[in-house]
């Protein structure tokens, strides 16, 4: 199955997800939704838990996209580039699309201990985005500490999915959010760039 056809499958598996969580995710609906047979569908995805883990790996591929482009960009404004990175990751947490697929996932994860492994290895793969992107912005600081910052950095986006995506009942101001996370990070690199660390 060429590789549009892949990706053609697990956006429709991301959309089912986002629109009616797991439990409307089947391999039917799936197939529906992509104008092929289910037995087409199961021979390249054999089951829903393959669906997911390409719906997870579509939003990682996209993460990559967009991290790979901060990092083609000339380091001539470094906090805007670090204003970008920081703006992107909080407005994806909270858009309809990727909260309702991680919340789906992290319930899952909570009982599956392959869908856990799976989400740890997407946060990795997440962080290690991050850090390079923050080793980009400021070198001299070292891995250990662009880790740190990569983390606080899912903290504020993992916080924003869970707190902000569906009708949130508590205030919610993304710019403040926004500079209030930009303002933390620029901290935290300021911080270890001084100490030369």
């Amino acid at each position: 199955m060429p590789k549009d056809t892949k990706s053609k499958i697990a956006r429709a598996a991301t959309a089912i997800l986002a629109k009616e969580g797991y439990r409307a995710l089947t391999m039917r609906r799936v197939a529906s939704a992509c104008d092929i047979s289910p037995g087409n569908l199961t021979y390249h995805f054999p089951s829903v838990d393959d669906l997911m883990v390409a719906a997870m790996n579509l939003g990682l591929e996209q993460y990559q996209q967009q991290i790979t482009s901060y990092l083609q960009k000339p380091p001539t404004d470094q906090d805007k580039t670090l204003t970008d990175l920081v703006t992107f990751f909080i407005r994806d947490a909270i858009s309809q699309q990727t909260s309702a697929v991680m919340i789906e996932f992290w319930a899952l994860a909570q009982r599956d201990s392959t869908k856990a492994a799976f989400l740890d290895q997407a946060y990795k793969k997440a962080s290690d985005m991050i850090s390079d992107v923050v080793i980009d912005i400021e070198p001299g600081i070292g891995r250990a500490t662009a880790n740190q910052v990569a983390s606080t950095l899912l903290v504020f986006s993992e916080g924003s999915t869970a707190l902000y995506s569906r009708k949130p009942l508590l205030a919610f101001d993304e710019k403040a959010l926004i500079e209030t996370a930009v303002r933390t990070l620029r901290q935290m690199i300021s911080d270890a760039a001084s100490k030369g660390s």
